[in-house]
């Protein structure tokens, strides 16, 4: 059973809290004194399923400091071969406790929000045994345990609490609504791989399949050949097919876009039942401009880019509906 652990740098152990060196026992001595020191004094977290680009990228679009660190590493570490340094495994941010949580959290904290911080963390452990109870999801499992609890779970699809996370999780952490694991361990543990993500990256979207670069087209931006990208997955969805503002009007506020039908009908007939594809290309910082002409999700190029993954978009209207924020306006 592998976990992967996210840190803005390389390493080869990863060790409670995440920090190295003084990094590391400054963050433990400010602990020190909490009822949260004796659990983070040797925890290490991680994601059950690798974050991929394209989500990783959706978090950066909509605010997600964490995840912006052009150094950012994913560290992938199989528990079984750790298995000797492991004292217990947690599971949190798990649907089970949203809805839990959901159901008690405002009534509890309105009764517990004057404790002091080391009584209202003690207070929370025992929110925590209760919920544990209720859920019948153990707030402190063996590897074997927690692998035979998690076997029929919903909590492995990182791609899918994205949305989610980005709906309701604080932008100061990497994912505070997604699904993650707690290790508590008697030492560090050893890292299988680490994958770099770069996230100096562009989105392109096509109803053509299998591009392996993207050329410039003739536009009338400049009465030059131009690509287009975005920084935002979402936005560029709107162009896995083909239109024109004869039959549609868009507009971004923020990173939410509107799209309106110029004719009735359009909507559907544009993205209904129809298939596209989105393209993560390689964006080198010099290559991509923004114009006072364009959305301001909008960056254009003039040179090729080459393609460095393709995700397939089944059926292009229910991707639309399905992302809170992208809005379908029909007339």
């Amino acid at each position: 059973m592998k976990i992967y652990h996210v840190s803005n740098k390389q390493h080869d152990l990863i060790k409670p809290l995440g920090l190295q060196g003084k990094r590391r026992n400054d963050a433990m001595g400010k602990l020190v004194g909490t009822a949260r020191y004796k659990t983070y004094k040797y925890e290490v977290n991680g994601f059950l399923e690798a974050p991929r680009s394209i989500s990783i990228d959706k978090l950066i679009s909509n605010g997600f400091k964490p995840w912006e660190n052009n150094g950012l590493y994913i560290h992938t570490i199989d528990l079984d071969k750790n298995r000797d340094r492991i004292n217990y495994i947690s599971i949190t941010s798990h649907p089970e406790q949203q809805e839990y949580m959901g159901k008690h959290w405002n009534k509890w904290y309105k009764g517990h929000k004057h404790l002091n911080n080391t009584d209202f963390f003690k207070a929370k452990t025992v929110l925590k045994e209760l919920m544990a109870k209720d859920t019948g999801i153990p707030s402190e499992m063996t590897l074997d345990e927690f692998k035979e609890i998690s076997k029929d779970r919903n909590w492995y699809d990182f791609d899918k609490f994205v949305d989610i996370n980005i709906k309701y999780g604080s932008k100061k952490q990497y994912a505070s609504y997604i699904p993650h694991v707690q290790v508590s361990v008697n030492r560090g543990l050893i890292v299988e791989r680490i994958t770099n993500v770069n996230s100096d990256i562009m989105y392109h979207a096509s109803p053509t399949k299998d591009l392996n670069y993207i050329i410039p087209q003739d536009s009338n931006l400049d009465k030059k050949k131009v690509i287009f990208g975005s920084k935002n997955s979402s936005y560029v969805k709107i162009f896995c097919r083909d239109w024109n503002d004869s039959l549609l009007s868009v507009r971004t506020v923020d990173y939410d876009t509107f799209v309106t039908e110029v004719i009735p009908g359009a909507i559907d007939n544009i993205y209904k039942n129809k298939s596209g594809y989105v393209y993560r290309i390689s964006a080198d910082k010099n290559n991509f401009i923004q114009n006072d002409n364009i959305q301001g999700q909008e960056y254009i190029s003039y040179k090729k880019a080459k393609v460095i993954e393709q995700v397939v978009i089944k059926d292009v209207l229910s991707a639309l509906e399905d992302d809170d924020t992208i809005h379908l306006i029909r007339i």
